[in-house]
């Protein structure tokens, strides 16, 4: 499975490890948040890659993650990790699409310890 659901207490990290479809990753935030209303997660593609997802697709990941939003509660946040800068722009052109609905703060970065940073901030706790 390209999508690995680690539990740390505070949150949780969904890490992927190939390349991945959004399919696989619509179907994985539903399948979790149709069970789990976690407010702090942590999505680390590396090693994996995004590369392989059309732009437009991610419009379609933010419409299913805003659909899980509200049940996280007030305190959800989402930080991103990604191996590249292709990536990260790609990550940012998905942030513009979810903020579209200011209540889904979303953070990316290369540097898995300042995504993690910026996730657990409101905490008080660090990485």
């Amino acid at each position: 499975m390209p999508i690995e659901t680690v539990e740390h207490g505070d949150f949780v990290e969904f890490r992927v490890s190939t390349a991945v479809a959004s399919s696989e990753i619509i179907r994985h935030v539903h399948d979790y948040y149709s069970v789990h209303a976690t407010p702090l997660v942590l999505w680390s593609f590396a090693p994996g890659t995004l590369v392989n997802i059309p732009a437009a697709d991610f419009r379609e990941i933010a419409r299913e993650t805003g659909l899980h939003y509200a049940a996280r509660g007030d305190r959800a946040r989402t930080s991103i990790v990604v191996a590249t800068e292709a990536e990260l722009l790609l990550v940012k052109a998905f942030i513009a699409w979810a903020e579209a609905d200011p209540t889904m703060p979303i953070d990316c970065s290369t540097d898995r310890d300042q995504a993690l940073a910026c996730l657990l901030e409101e905490t008080g706790k660090t990485p």
